[in-house]
């Protein structure tokens, strides 16, 4: 062999890993055949250039629609590969337009199973424009990222209220309503499934309970699961358990994002510690409720674990008493609601006080579970009268009512963001000006975020050294 010719040494070297015995007499033929050579040598170095596969880490940033420049969003796009090209697309829509707020709770679920989030800061409570201000954001988001076929809408509260309008009519592969819903036929309507998380003490608990109590009634694309107490944003491992099933229910196979068994196998990994706890805290609803929305998702692995829980859950005494429970409490909760709804015109303030206060040792002392979400409910019921008839109240320069009901609406939340908020407007309007600042200053401190509106109701004279940036 010829030392210095680089092809010999390469064909060399391969006919030795190849196995080849009697090499030398080898080489001599392909010597006279040299034709084969190029071909070797282009195949090694072919093997060698192959083009790599590289990780993209995550990123988190604001963006504007191009056709409404006041239509600001956050987006967040999950950690993937460069084999991952298109991803799955969540539109968020939180009722006070804080998208960079509520887009962290839906982070978790992101990265799992590779979606990409976009959360809108102008929709709010009382946008009116709501639908095609969420088509443009569609439009935009599509248009800008790598965004595939699928598109799913989540929203809580009053977002929840305006995504389930939007589903109404137009083309989506899911729903997720936080902390509120719509009625029976309006569900039928939407043709795609939806995922319902609420709070138990939540005040539009009732909407969902409604579905639990009288189960014959709940709309078969409907799917519920209890989440946490209060009337807020569920925690992001609830949200990613939801948006997990909106997605695992309907996706056919791997995609170039994610392995579908290998999440399958976490999610059911996750739902049976979360049946385990149930379990141990002897939660027969929520247990009855998981384990069903469980066994709708195709090879879901342990699903004998789910199967033999839920026909335990279906048939056990307890199951009936908590159903039981549950219905004379929302009894009582209906009664109340109504009776303090009407005490607004007619009790003073001192009645109040006094309501309160023992509204307030009854939820402490309650050793009846559901009894005490049925009181915190009524509690936050009260609070949304408040913010009703003191919103109505100020904007018709009501006030005296709106005095009242500011006392009051401090009694039922003394840490209420929109509370400090009302207060600021109402000593605007009765010309109390020093006393402005230090309840705008408690408004924000408290997670008052609606600064657009801020900025409209008050002169830049008070806000201008108070917002940050301004």
């Amino acid at each position: 062999m010829d030392a210095e010719n680089p092809h010999e040494i390469i064909l060399y070297m391969f006919l030795s890993l190849a196995g080849f015995n009697k090499i030398s007499g080898l080489m001599n033929i392909f010597k006279k055949t040299f034709v084969i050579l190029p071909a070797i040598i282009l195949i090694l170095v072919s093997c060698g250039n192959r083009p790599s596969i590289t990780s993209h880490q995550p990123v988190l940033r604001t963006d504007t629609c191009k056709k409404d420049d006041n239509h600001t969003y956050s987006v967040y796009i999950p950690s993937h590969t460069s084999e991952c090209e298109l991803m799955p697309l969540v539109i968020i829509i939180d009722p006070h337009g804080s998208g960079g707020y509520a887009i962290r709770h839906f982070i978790e679920a992101a990265e799992s199973y590779k979606f990409i989030l976009g959360a809108s800061n102008l929709v709010r409570n009382n946008y009116s424009e709501y639908t095609r201000a969420i088509e443009l954001l569609i439009e935009d988001m599509k248009d800008q990222y790598p965004i595939g076929d699928e598109i799913y809408l989540a929203g809580f509260s009053g977002g929840a209220r305006m995504v389930l309008s939007f589903a109404l009519d137009h083309q989506l592969n899911g729903v997720l309503a936080c902390g509120a819903l719509a009625q029976k036929d309006h569900l039928d309507a939407i043709n795609t499934s939806i995922y319902a998380l609420s709070g138990r003490a939540d005040f539009n608990f009732p909407e969902v309970a409604d579905f639990i109590i009288n189960e014959t009634d709940k709309p078969s694309n409907l799917k519920i699961q209890l989440a946490g107490e209060l009337h807020q944003w569920p925690s992001p491992k609830d949200i990613s358990q939801a948006l997990g099933w909106l997605y695992l229910s309907d996706m056919p196979a791997d995609t170039k994002c994610i392995s579908k068994s290998a999440i399958l196998k976490d999610y059911a990994a996750t739902g049976k510690k979360l049946v385990d706890s149930l379990l141990r805290n002897d939660q027969y609803i929520q247990i009855k409720m998981l384990c069903h929305n469980m066994l709708e998702i195709k090879d879901l692995p342990e699903r004998h674990y789910f199967k033999e829980t839920a026909e335990s859950a279906d048939n056990d005494p307890a199951l009936l008493a908590e159903i039981s429970k549950l219905r004379k409490s929302l009894q009582f909760e209906y009664r109340i609601r109504k009776a303090y709804y009407n005490a607004f015109g007619s009790k003073d303030i001192v009645w109040w006080t006094r309501e309160i206060n023992d509204l307030n040792t009854r939820i402490e002392d309650s050793k009846d579970l559901t009894m005490r979400f049925a009181l915190k409910r009524i509690k936050a019921f009260l609070g949304i009268i408040c913010y009703s008839l003191t919103n109505n109240a100020l904007r018709t320069n009501d006030l005296n009512t709106a005095a009242k009901t500011l006392e009051i609406y401090k009694l039922v939340e003394p840490a209420n963001p929109d509370m400090f908020y009302f207060f600021a407007l109402y000593y605007l309007k009765t010309g109390k000006e020093n006393l402005i600042a230090d309840y705008i200053k408690a408004a924000l401190e408290s997670g008052f975020s609606d600064t657009i509106q801020m900025k409209k109701e008050f002169p830049a004279a008070v806000w201008k050294n108070i917002l940050p940036g301004d």
